[in-house]
């Protein structure tokens, strides 16, 4: 069976490196000394650490989106781990609601935004239960975000996106 991660990581996130730098290298399975074999784009600059980006923008307000992952705890404890000295504003965005759960339970003080959007179930009963409640945010009751980022060009098929911007949203 398939969780909500896998119904994101296929439509949304890139699972492995082919986009950025033309490597079927699947970034999950991957070493940290794997990925640095790499070059972004047509660049020269390689894969940073997460650690490295915030040492180099250093105070500066930040958009934190954590994709979707089997590894929700440990990615959630990491990257707050990384932020919590953090010297400027930040706030956290996933599509996970499961992500922003945990912060929601775990530090409550921090910022979150839920992504959202219309999901195409492409026929399959299962995703099109699961792509109605994530893009209709009926899981939001657990993930108490402070904002919602909806992503209105799909928004014709959805009565949830309708119904906020009905109410004033």
């Amino acid at each position: 069976s398939r969780g909500l991660g896998d119904v994101y990581k296929r439509q949304f996130h890139d699972d492995d490196l082919q986009r950025m730098c033309s490597s079927p290298l699947v970034i999950e399975q991957a070493t940290y000394a794997q990925l640095q074999e790499y070059n972004l784009g047509e660049t020269f600059e390689k894969i940073p650490l997460f650690s490295q980006v915030l040492a180099q923008v250093n105070g500066v307000p930040l958009i934190v989106e954590i994709k979707s992952t089997e590894r929700i705890e440990r990615t959630c404890l990491k990257v707050y781990d990384l932020l919590r000295n953090y010297p400027g504003d930040y706030c956290i965005e996933s599509m996970n609601p499961l992500i922003m759960g945990w912060f929601a339970k775990n530090e409550p003080q921090i910022m979150r935004g839920q992504l959202a959007t219309h999901i195409p179930s492409k026929g399959n009963p299962l995703t099109a239960i699961s792509s109605a409640a994530l893009g209709g945010m009926m899981f939001n009751i657990l993930s108490k975000p402070h904002f919602i980022a909806y992503d209105h060009r799909f928004a014709q098929d959805s009565h949830s996106f309708s119904f906020c911007k009905s109410c004033g949203a």
